[in-house]
């Protein structure tokens, strides 16, 4: 969106679920939204993650991740999260921060790669399966 404010929505596959269904924090904990602001000005070191979810996510297809940089200092940015449902942008999933270390400055000409096709939920399923 601008410097300091990223949206995404993040799918949450079978396989970033409990056996019961509920929506596993770790997912969450990548915080992408935030990431996207930082990473085009400095190469970082993830310091700290904290995770609250709210709502189990079992009726959850997909979660729409509005990050921020909360604070941004020589050595540390600190970004904060907030996680919904995309279907029901009113209803609060999670709420996350992400503390982080600069190291250098990124290097000129960083571009992220366009984004691949995902996991294929049969295969994620079948090697669960057999392990």
């Amino acid at each position: 969106m601008d410097r300091t404010h990223a949206e995404n929505l993040l799918n949450i596959r079978r396989d970033l679920r409990t056996p019961a269904g509920a929506m596993l924090a770790a997912p969450l904990a990548m915080l992408d939204a935030a990431g996207v602001n930082v990473d085009p000005v400095n190469i970082l070191a993830l310091t700290q993650v904290n995770i609250t979810v709210i709502d189990d996510g079992r009726n959850i297809d997909d979660t729409f991740v509005a990050g921020r940089v909360a604070t941004e200092a020589r050595t540390q940015i600190f970004t904060e999260a907030s996680f919904y449902d995309a279907d029901d942008r009113d209803k609060l999933v999670g709420l996350g921060t992400a503390n982080w270390t600069v190291i250098c400055p990124t290097p000129d000409g960083f571009v992220y790669p366009e984004p691949g096709n995902g996991v294929n939920e049969t295969t994620v399923v079948r090697l669960r399966r057999l392990s």
